[in-house]
């Protein structure tokens, strides 16, 4: 399996499989590498994702959609229920506080720009 996968969706996935009545339950590594391949592939994650369907990892960057605009922000662990943050550049986060409008859809942030050397 060469694809990457969410690692809470691989430890959901795994426990959900083990439906014992309370004793341990051990998995071979082909039980756990079928469980596993049944997962969809993050890689394959393109485009807008609403927060209603799915939320971004804690403390990953994203881009955020709002109503009428985007920003970069994410999920901060520091803040009650995980609550979003928007970067407000260099290492200042603000956070979105209640009564603030809150983001409606996100998508992983592109790999950054590499300048090539010159030689």
């Amino acid at each position: 399996m060469s694809d990457i996968i969410r690692r809470q969706d691989a430890i959901e996935a795994v426990a959900s499989a083990d439906e014992t009545d309370g004793t341990v339950k051990v998995f071979t590594g082909r039980q756990v590498n079928g469980i596993l391949s049944a997962l969809p592939s993050a890689e394959a994650v393109e485009g807008w994702i609403p927060v209603s369907e799915r939320l971004p990892d804690v403390g990953k960057d994203v881009l955020l959609q709002f109503r009428d605009n985007q920003c970069v922000g994410n999920r901060c662990p520091d803040y009650d229920d995980n609550g979003w943050v928007i970067n407000s550049g260099g290492n200042w986060m603000t956070p979105i506080l209640d009564g603030d409008e809150e983001p409606i859809a996100w998508m992983p942030l592109p790999k950054p720009y590499k300048v090539e050397s010159e030689e």
